[in-house]
């Protein structure tokens, strides 16, 4: 097979404020545009923010964001398996019709700086729903994943997302968050459902704690938690869009630990003697524990059918615990 093709792509954007006797405004907007020679198609996706910050609380903002959004596909996306009903023989060919994969976003959002005991903290929480159309159906086979080829669906995610950021010890940054997610999708054929979407997580919570020696801060230690819930996964050769054939896979559980050092100007006679380190600014030594608690996750699932045709789900797993040593130099 031999393809040529050209794309042309440009985007304007521009940002403004203004402020008002009830508080500030903010608005970011632009617009981007692109075209492709192999399937013809030209689109514009413009996309634009408000921010507020009200003038009676200039610690608290505001943010709607909304735009059309494409997803120009790729080389993947664009094969599309033929099969001759007659002698059973597939062929594979690149499909010139399919057009990008379209959404439209509503992201509201809003943040809350505030301090406690004297250090900052800022609360930050977001609700989004995307329509989606022109989708393209894809399934994933022990760690393949299979696209259908063509604009066969439409779909809709929403959510919420909360997160904490914060010196919850002094001098360090720190994090909680916490997202819940659905994300649906339906084919483009009569008395079709609506089903979970490959990428439906439905909830996921993580933590990144981070602390010093008292005295020496130069020495930190981090915690990072993780906790998020499974992916959903089919058989081959079984209707995927089908409620009673979605299986959810185990939810993904991690914790890493980790220490680290950092050697800077003055740390050291030897090394500001040394002429190599005058080029440096810091160097930053760190050992790391990846999945700590060597909890056992799933990866994917290989499927193995038996004698009397029944298909078993044997999982891929992932890593387990791991140890990671890390050299950070800055100039």
């Amino acid at each position: 097979n031999s393809m040529s093709s050209w794309r042309t792509q440009f985007f304007v954007q521009d940002e403004s404020r203004f402020k008002t006797r009830i508080g500030t405004f903010g608005l970011l907007a632009g617009v981007r545009g692109n075209y492709w020679t192999f399937n013809k198609e030209f689109i514009i996706s413009p996309r634009a923010t408000v921010s507020y910050f009200p003038k009676k609380n200039e610690n608290l903002g505001f943010r709607f964001s909304t735009g059309v959004y494409y997803q120009s596909p790729f080389y993947k996306e664009v094969r599309m398996i033929e099969t001759d009903a007659a002698t059973d023989n597939s062929n594979v060919k690149l499909n010139d019709d399919i057009k990008s994969q379209r959404s439209l976003h509503f992201v509201l959002g809003g943040d809350y700086y505030f301090r406690l005991k004297g250090r900052p903290f800022k609360f930050t929480t977001e609700v989004y729903y995307k329509m989606a159309d022109r989708m393209e159906t894809y399934t994933i086979n022990n760690l393949k994943i299979l696209y259908s080829g063509t604009n066969d669906a439409k779909a809709y995610t929403a959510g919420v997302d909360f997160k904490l950021f914060g010196e919850f010890v002094p001098g360090t940054d720190s994090w909680i968050g916490l997202g819940l997610m659905r994300s649906k999708e339906k084919k483009n054929e009569p008395g079709a459902k609506w089903v979970a979407r490959p990428n439906e997580q439905r909830y996921n919570f993580t933590m990144f704690f981070q602390d010093y020696i008292p005295g020496l801060p130069k020495y930190k230690v981090h915690l990072r938690f993780i906790w998020e819930d499974g992916l959903p996964f089919w058989a081959p050769n079984v209707e995927t869009h089908s409620k009673s054939n979605t299986n959810i896979g185990k939810a993904y559980r991690r914790v890493d630990i980790g220490a680290s050092r950092t050697f800077a100007e003055g740390d050291y006679k030897w090394l500001d003697k040394t002429k190599i380190f005058k080029a440096v600014k810091n160097i930053n030594l760190g050992l790391e524990v990846f999945n700590l608690l060597d909890l056992i996750n799933v990866a994917s699932y290989y499927w193995v059918t038996d004698v009397n045709k029944r298909q078993h789900a044997v999982p891929n797993y992932l890593t387990g615990r791991q140890f990671n040593v890390r050299l950070k130099i800055n100039f």
